[in-house]
């Protein structure tokens, strides 16, 4: 879906997070009010170091749905504590 009076395109949606794709050959990320503008190429390496990141809080934490991830994944960042 074209952006009204904008040259990027949505490719996913969902409720706090859009990822739209520039006729600049960027992809706009944006999460609540942060947005961020990667080329493909980032894209991806983020894509697989979210991945991991998942994996690991899974490893670490044992099953945990999105709001559980969500949880751990603020609480380490407000105590400045690392997921590995």
């Amino acid at each position: 879906m074209k952006v009204p009076g904008s040259s990027r395109v949505v490719l996913a949606q969902l409720d706090v997070c859009t990822v739209e794709l520039c006729a600049c050959d960027t992809i706009h990320l944006s999460v609540g009010p942060a947005s961020i503008r990667l080329y493909p190429q980032v894209a991806h390496v983020l894509l697989h170091t979210l991945s991991r990141a998942l994996e690991q809080a899974h490893a670490r934490f044992g099953h945990l749905d999105p709001e559980q991830s969500a949880a751990v994944f603020a609480q380490a960042a407000n105590s400045g504590e690392a997921v590995h």
